[in-house]
């Protein structure tokens, strides 16, 4: 029988962990409504920048585990030391360990979709000549009352088509199936074959 979940929970809990909260103003306008993407974006162009974790923390405010300073793209109107490990910060202490559960993966040489919290296999295993078989698995996080890591793998498998639109023949797709570029893995549904090509010039899509 194969195995479809493992759990594991940590050998300690966080106890402590040392962060700074800045209290922000962005030097654009953004819409309230876009203020958490917005946040989540800076958060992670800081961290790539700087190699230090930067998270978002709400209420307008980034956290890092070292002081941020005023940029081009905003200003810091207060710093407070925190500690991260504060159950009052859990959202944002899952963020970190996510963070790291994704490098994990990555160096393995996954494919790693980190809001999804998956992570697939780069190989497949063919199953006949048309349909193969990739397997994947994903993951759940959760910090328990005492502030242990509780994190859990589910393994699963998805199955592909082998053969293009062309080899198997659109008038053997059904409705709303679903379709993935092979190029850059972004899907689609499927409604019918067009009566035009892609270069024809549409209005109705903005192609005058």
């Amino acid at each position: 029988m194969g195995i479809c979940e493992l759990s594991f929970r940590s050998t300690r809990p966080f106890e402590s962990l040392p962060f700074y909260a800045h209290q922000i103003d962005l030097l654009r306008a953004v819409s309230p409504g876009d203020l958490a993407g917005e946040l989540g974006r800076l958060a992670n162009r800081l961290h790539r920048e700087t190699g230090q974790a930067v998270l978002t923390g709400g209420s307008g405010r980034l956290l890092s585990a070292t002081p941020l300073t005023t940029c081009e793209a905003f200003q810091v109107l207060t710093v407070e030391a925190i500690d991260l490990a504060d159950s009052h910060y859990n959202t944002a202490l899952n963020q970190l360990i996510n963070r790291a559960v994704v490098q994990y993966f990555e160096q393995r040489d996954y494919k790693v979709n980190a809001y999804a919290r998956e992570a697939f296999s780069k190989t497949t295993t063919i199953l006949s000549g048309d349909i193969e078989a990739q397997r994947y698995l994903r993951w759940h996080l959760r910090l328990d009352e005492q502030q242990y890591v509780l994190l859990s793998l589910d393994y699963s498998n998805e199955y592909h088509d082998r053969l293009n639109l062309q080899e198997r023949g659109v008038e053997f797709i059904p409705f709303d199936q679903q379709l993935v570029q092979t190029y850059d893995s972004k899907a689609c549904r499927f409604v019918r074959l067009a009566d035009f090509t892609i270069s024809t010039p549409l209005a109705s899509l903005g192609k005058l």
